[in-house]
């Protein structure tokens, strides 16, 4: 298991995945070795294996909110709003201060066109990690769409000033671009 991690982190990750197969053979209920190889599969594309890794994670350990989380960002992406939604509920009452599950939770929510709850869960997400750069820029972005401009500029500065300061100078770039054709961007990116 552990060197599964090492190559996954080396970007082996054929290697790692055999490794973990390894892992799950000799032990079918490590849970973290079914999550991480869903985490391999899902890098590599292969969406229906990684969810079928993840299933088996929650089977061997139902609560390991991860493995929630990360089957929600799978359906999500197949497009099952309504079992991705239920999915990052379930890693949310699991771990209650588990941020990036209220913040793609909130993700899925607006797809599905719920704007206030995706709103809530994007706050609660800030609440808990007040450096979450995307969530105030998700944020932000909603306000303006819903005529809150005063509001919704002040969540994207912070997310240009947040996205500049973690060194993500093109998301930072981009949300100035925002800023500048919203009227509310004053200070240009160095």
């Amino acid at each position: 298991y552990r060197q599964g991690v090492t190559q996954q982190q080396q970007g082996q990750l054929e290697a790692a995945i055999a490794s973990y197969q390894e892992a799950i053979r000799l032990n079918p209920n490590l849970a973290e070795a079914h999550l991480n190889m869903g985490v391999a599969l899902a890098v590599q594309g292969k969406l229906p294996e990684a969810i079928a890794s993840y299933q088996e994670a929650i089977g061997a350990n139902p609560n390991l909110a991860e493995a929630r989380h990360n089957l929600g960002n799978a359906l999500a992406q197949q497009g099952k709003l309504a079992e991705a939604v239920q999915q990052y509920q379930l890693a949310i009452e699991i771990n209650p201060s588990y941020a990036k599950a209220h913040y793609n939770l909130g993700n899925v929510l607006v797809r599905q066109g719920e704007r206030n709850q995706a709103i809530a869960q994007w706050r609660q997400a800030i609440q808990l990690n007040p450096e979450f750069a995307e969530a105030y820029a998700n944020l932000g972005l909603i306000l303006n769409r819903q005529g809150q401009r005063r509001e919704g500029t002040e969540a994207l500065k912070k997310a240009r000033d947040l996205f500049k300061s973690q060194g993500k100078t093109q998301q930072a770039e981009q949300i100035e671009r925002i800023l500048q054709r919203l009227g509310g961007g004053t200070t240009a990116i160095t």
